[in-house]
């Protein structure tokens, strides 16, 4: 089993430390697939260079509350089932990840298909309709790259109509993650030739087009996977 943490953050002692299962991902200048991509970098060289049997990805600051560490506190945040920790705390689980072997997850692998983290639930706004993954990504990214990843979606058979976002934080089996990544690299090829936000007023999007397009891809793909997936809760550290 091998789950990386997206961990760009340089500050000392802001790295999650390596133990049996988990270890830091962190990025090099220019690596492929390049910075438009940001964290997919990890699940791109990762599935470039193999790995185990079972494999995962969390972000630096955002974590999977596994089973057997309900001693982490944790307060609400804006979702339900997502929690948020203080850096004390946050640093306190990280030290216990690094010393973890993963065999409370196992039985969890045994049973479904993939872990991943509760979705976001799109608001609804008073008086109008629900808000699609779609319309939320027209909205607060780009209108035009929002339209050309519905049209490339469909054409593979997948609906973009949700009205929820997964994050691509989860742990599966290597064959699902090749599975994903089968689906995603040639989708990203087409896409990142058309989706560069020229219509966004948003700086982080300009700045990372296709990562932010191929999360949106993940919890599509995921929904229409048709794979068992059982949900733990999500760990926010808003201090990192």
């Amino acid at each position: 089993m091998d789950i990386l943490v997206c961990d760009h953050v340089e500050r000392e002692g802001a790295r999650q430390p390596v133990g049996p299962v988990i270890r830091p991902w962190v990025c090099q200048v220019n690596e492929p697939p390049g910075q438009a991509y940001a964290d997919f970098r990890a699940l791109y060289n990762t599935w470039q260079h193999g790995g185990d049997d079972f494999v995962g990805f969390m972000g630096y600051r955002k974590y999977i509350l596994f089973p057997g560490f309900e001693w982490v506190y944790t307060e609400p945040s804006h979702v339900p089932t997502w929690r948020n920790a203080s850096r004390q705390h946050f640093d306190n689980y990280r030290a216990a990840l690094s010393e973890w072997d993963g065999a409370s997850i196992l039985p969890l692998l045994a049973t479904h298909d993939i872990i991943v983290t509760p979705p976001f639930q799109l608001p609804k706004l008073p008086g109008e309709s629900q808000s699609t993954l779609m319309d939320d990504f027209a909205a607060s990214r780009s209108s035009h790259d929002a339209r050309v990843l519905a049209a490339a979606l469909r054409a593979r058979n997948v609906s973009p109509a949700s009205c929820q976002i997964y994050p691509y934080i989860f742990v599966t089996r290597w064959s699902v993650f090749n599975r994903f990544m089968e689906f995603a690299w040639p989708l990203a090829q087409e896409l990142e030739p058309l989706c560069k936000g020229a219509d966004s007023v948003n700086p982080d999007y300009k700045r990372r087009p296709m990562a932010y397009v191929l999360e949106r891809a993940f919890s599509l793909w995921l929904e229409n996977s048709g794979l068992s997936r059982v949900e733990l809760p999500i760990v926010n550290c808003w201090e990192l």
